[in-house]
């Protein structure tokens, strides 16, 4: 969805980058939502098994690109350095995007302090039981002007059945 968020954010462009240091299993869902919306995948380098920041930028240089996904910790266990990524990205007016465990946040500098436009990740190491092998508990930030553009997840006001905000 955070994929999805770029894409429909973006005027022209058609592409999505996403590093080859990110869990195969995310791949694997990105390359199914691509197939079914029309969106172009394309693999950044990794060198020394971290993103290359020198193939972000010409891959970036080349246009057409709506997003940026990246991974912290990698898969790996590689904490990467993105310092300045988010500036290439914004740049080329594409978003930058960060898959990374709650958990870890409390830890590690988090997607904000990087610039992220977009956050996602698990929230399953919380402790949260996972009720015979799914689903798990997920979530997805981002910034302000970007809300209004999460596939259907912030709609307003409800109330429960007392008549309270809920």
């Amino acid at each position: 969805e955070a994929m999805m968020v770029a894409f429909d954010n973006a005027k022209k462009a058609d592409t999505i980058l996403y590093s080859e240091t990110l869990c195969k299993n995310i791949i694997g869902v990105l390359k199914t939502y691509a197939h079914f919306h029309g969106i172009k995948l394309k693999a950044i380098k990794a060198v020394d098994g971290e993103t290359s920041h020198e193939d972000l930028k010409n891959q970036l240089q080349a246009g057409g690109v709506a997003g940026v996904i990246v991974q912290q910790p990698n898969r790996h266990g590689i904490i990467e350095d993105f310092t300045g990524f988010a500036d290439t990205c914004h740049e080329e007016k594409a978003l930058f995007i960060i898959n990374s465990v709650a958990a870890d946040l409390a830890l590690l500098k988090t997607p904000g302090e990087w610039g992220a436009d977009v956050v996602f990740g698990s929230a399953q190491r919380f402790g949260i039981p996972m009720y015979f092998g799914g689903p798990s508990a997920g979530y997805i930030a981002c910034r302000t002007e970007y809300k209004r553009t999460l596939p259907g997840r912030i709609i307003g006001l409800s109330k429960d059945r007392l008549g309270k905000p809920a």
